[in-house]
């Protein structure tokens, strides 16, 4: 059944015997109290999540987070929007985001996301290598 089969034939008011026939009376009730428009062009399919009303992966992965996902325990204080804000690359930005938030594919995080790497850094043979060690605490100096 189409929502055309359920208004009258000009177009203006809902069939009720049918609408309370073949729903539920919590369902009939909601289908009654929408107004039919008079003007009903082309019907088009329209995501209400951005602006322009196409549907992108971005916006339904943000609204997806924002929304839907208990991601509290992932998030950061601090506005990270500034790092988008800087005038450099592109993959500076994306490295400091990563530095900043802990990401960075260290061999002490890849072990932490189960690769079975080496623990040891290949400059001066530590056995902890990690983002501070990788900028500052190697004895090589790299």
């Amino acid at each position: 059944m189409t929502v055309s089969e359920l208004i009258d034939e000009n177009g203006n008011e809902w069939k009720v015997d049918v609408i309370k026939e073949v729903f539920n009376e919590r369902d009939a009730e909601n289908i009654l109290a929408m107004p039919i428009m008079d003007d009903m062009g082309q019907d088009r399919r329209c995501w209400k999540f951005t602006t322009q009303r196409e549907y992108t992966v971005k916006s339904a992965y943000h609204h997806t987070m924002e929304n839907l996902v208990d991601n509290n325990d992932m998030r950061a204080k601090g506005n990270w929007m500034k790092i988008w804000s800087i005038r450099i690359l592109q993959k500076v930005k994306v490295f400091l985001w990563r530095a900043a938030r802990g990401c960075l594919p260290t061999k002490h995080m890849l072990q932490t996301r189960g690769i079975n790497v080496c623990a040891r850094c290949v400059h001066c043979h530590s056995s902890y290598k990690n983002d501070w060690h990788v900028f500052f605490g190697c004895a090589t100096g790299l």
